[in-house]
């Protein structure tokens, strides 16, 4: 944090007094300003710094005025301090011609009755004339001016006592961001040397945009101008042989790290490059010459100078000299030598002048000689932020699984041609981009991004935003901004939001174990969605699917296991029907169930006959299967399988010989013939399975 204290040696500070009983005297020659009230007329004081080494819009961190006693008061008074807001000549104000001033006290101080040093707080003062307020000074005046015989007198900027002049202390920090003012950022030393090509490095702390400036002296001349450089300043002194040069350019990416000047033949030279940033522009450039003279300018005045610019002084002399700045300019580069001559730059913040006389831009060189003087107005970069309104979402939002966070709503920057870009933040995570955009100066520019909240985590298409799951019963903040390109942001916009992890459907019951059936088991069971969600059933036995189905909460259902699927089930290991409930979000829970298949006897029959023309008269059944010792079978058959009670008859003995059975019917009452047979195996005592592979038959 920069500490700089302001006096008469450094920068331009002027003071009077006004009184009362004498209209239109004068006092900016007094060794003393006056404040208070004599036995018949009230004093007031007028009193201004140029802050000209303060940068412009600089954080102030705290503004002393030191003000020192002339000599002891009969009774302590207090001081109050107003901002004066006119402008006003320190040598021509009287009590008839005076400024104007805010009635508001802005700072005060108790005065003892024993002379002594005052520190009066103006911090908020200093900060007000370094943002926005003109810069006119401070008017001092008792707080009670009805009591009389009470003036108090304090030294000022011409008592012979130096230590006791009034002065100014400002502590300061430039911003990083918002900036509103020319920042000098440095330069990297002397160049100096006698080669042919001069080789000056770009400061490696440079950034696309900054402003490069080159001032050099040169025994010799250049064979040529660097193209993409601005010449300032080319002129070679025949009769001292020296060339003298400035050059700018705003810095782009592709400038490389250094500038080469190509001379015409070996000599010393002496160069500088200077480093600017936040430079919207050079509004003037104006150049002089000192002839064999020390006093180094550009003889004339300067108007219209832009708002908060910077003022840079900048010197080359043929010799060996040193300079000395106009006041409120201070030194930022320097370098000299006896075989190339000097350079020298100051820099000055203007604040709200607008102006200079030809005197306030004028150095001294501590020898006549040959040179030039150079002034550059830089104008700043003065960045409005930009200002962001947020439309969505509203704030404590709740989002179930599938819910979106709508991020909507618009910006806009005072500042034609910025580019603005919207980002956000979920709590302390990354910052995301929503959108970009380049103002006109008066359009918002819209911006608009659809999360969705999906298995805990919040989704922009498929990128994982935050990166971790979401916590339930937290609230969690969304952050939303506006950066533009010249490091302006919006101030920080918050919604607060809660989730509900996603649940998947319940079903009714609980998981169980059947044990051991000889049929198919039919079961009731019910399901539902936590959040309501749709919700698919599927049924399964062994992993096939019985059926699917759309659910609805809170009806019941069966599920059961078809006859052909049953049948088909194995004897041997565990079987496990499952009801399964899968949410539009693809969460799914499952009931099971698990059983094992018995079976003493299968029985089973063709499902359509065979048509015949006439009654068959014999028929051959054949069976592919192992009937271990204590199982069974028995075949029928019949002839007038289309009658509504057949005749079966007994092919049992026939079958298990191989043999043709011989129909005994010859009667029907159904309109045609047909045959069709019926088996049934029985386990009996059999302690090993009936494996039934196939069989087969024919008749006539």
């Amino acid at each position: 944090m920069p500490v700089i204290t302001l006096t008469k040696s450094n920068v331009t500070v002027k003071d009077t007094y006004l009184y009362q009983d004498a209209p239109t005297g004068n006092y900016a020659t007094s060794s003393v300003i006056a404040v208070g009230n004599t036995p018949t007329a009230v004093e007031r004081a007028l009193l201004k710094f140029d802050l000209g080494l303060i940068p412009n819009d600089v954080i102030v961190n705290s503004a002393t005025l030191k003000l020192v006693m002339h000599s002891n008061v009969t009774a302590s008074r207090i001081i109050n301090l107003h901002p004066i807001t006119s402008d006003w000549v320190d040598t021509t104000a009287t009590w008839n011609i005076a400024p104007s001033f805010d009635i508001n006290t802005k700072a005060s101080i108790t005065v003892p009755t024993v002379a002594s040093t005052l520190d009066v707080d103006v911090t908020n003062i200093i900060q007000k004339m370094v943002n926005d307020n003109p810069n006119n000074g401070f008017l001092l005046k008792d707080s009670d001016e009805t009591s009389l015989n009470s003036n108090i007198l304090f030294h000022s900027t011409k008592s012979t006592i130096t230590a006791k002049q009034p002065t100014l202390t400002i502590d300061y920090t430039i911003p990083t961001t918002k900036k509103k003012q020319v920042e000098y950022v440095g330069n990297d030393g002397d160049v100096f040397g006698n080669t042919i090509d001069i080789k000056i490095p770009i400061p490696s702390r440079s950034l696309s945009g900054d402003l490069l400036v080159v001032q050099a002296v040169i025994a010799g001349d250049l064979l040529e101008l660097p193209t993409g450089w601005d010449v300032v300043l080319n002129h070679y002194n025949t009769s001292t042989q020296r060339k003298h040069i400035m050059l700018t350019k705003f810095k782009s990416d592709n400038d490389g790290n250094e500038l080469i000047l190509k001379k015409r033949s070996t000599g010393y030279y002496l160069c500088h490059m200077h480093l600017f940033r936040n430079v919207k522009a050079i509004s003037q450039k104006n150049s002089g010459a000192a002839v064999n003279s020390n006093k180094f300018g550009i003889g004339k005045d300067i108007i219209n100078i832009p708002e908060k610019s910077m003022a840079v002084l900048m010197n080359t002399a043929t010799t060996n000299v040193f300079f000395t700045n106009p006041l409120n300019f201070y030194t930022v580069g320097f370098g000299n030598s006896s075989e190339a001559g000097s350079v020298h730059t100051g820099v000055s913040y203007c604040h709200d002048k607008t102006s200079y006389k030809m005197d306030e831009l004028t150095s001294v060189s501590s020898n006549s000689t040959y040179g030039y003087s150079t002034i550059l107005i830089l104008e700043p970069i003065n960045n409005n932020v930009p200002t962001l309104t947020l439309t969505s979402p509203t704030n404590n939002q709740l989002l179930t699984e599938g819910n979106v966070l709508s991020i909507e709503g618009s910006v806009s920057d005072a500042d034609n041609g910025n580019v603005v870009t919207t980002k956000y933040r979920i709590n302390a995570g990354p910052v995301r981009a929503i959108a970009s955009g380049v103002s006109d100066g008066s359009t918002p520019i819209l911006f608009a991004k659809t999360l969705k909240y999906s298995n805990k985590r919040l989704l922009d298409g498929t990128t994982d935003i935050v990166g971790i799951d979401l916590a339930e019963n937290t609230d969690h903040t969304l952050t939303v901004w506006s950066e533009d390109d010249q490091g302006g942001k919006s101030a920080e916009v918050t919604r607060t939001f809660r989730v509900v992890w996603n649940r998947p459907p319940v079903i009714s019951g609980t998981n169980e174990d059947l044990g051991v059936l000889t049929a198919s088991p039919s079961l009731k069971y019910s399901a539902n969605d936590p959040e309501g969600d749709a919700f698919t059933i599927s049924e399964k036995v062994n992993g096939k699917v019985i059926r699917t189905f759309p659910g609805e909460s809170g009806v019941e259902y069966t599920v059961t296991i078809p006859n052909d699927a049953w049948l088909r089930l194995s004897l041997i290991d565990v079987n496990t029907l499952t009801v399964e409930a899968t949410d539009s979000n693809g969460l799914t829970s499952v009931r099971a169930y698990t059983f094992r298949r018995t079976a003493d006897k299968i029985a089973f029959q063709l499902a359509e006959p065979f048509i015949t023309d006439i009654a068959a008269k014999r028929m051959i059944v054949s069976i592919d299967a192992t009937i271990p010792t204590g199982a069974d079978y028995t075949v029928e058959v019949t002839n007038n399988a289309f009658d509504t009670e057949p005749t079966w008859e007994n092919a049992t003995a026939a079958a298990k010989f191989n043999q043709k059975y011989l129909f005994e019917n010859t009667e029907k009452t159904a309109d045609e013939w047909g045959v069709n047979l019926r088996m049934e195996f029985t386990k009996g005592i059999a302690t090993e399975f009936v494996v039934i592979r196939g069989f087969g038959g024919a008749f006539d």
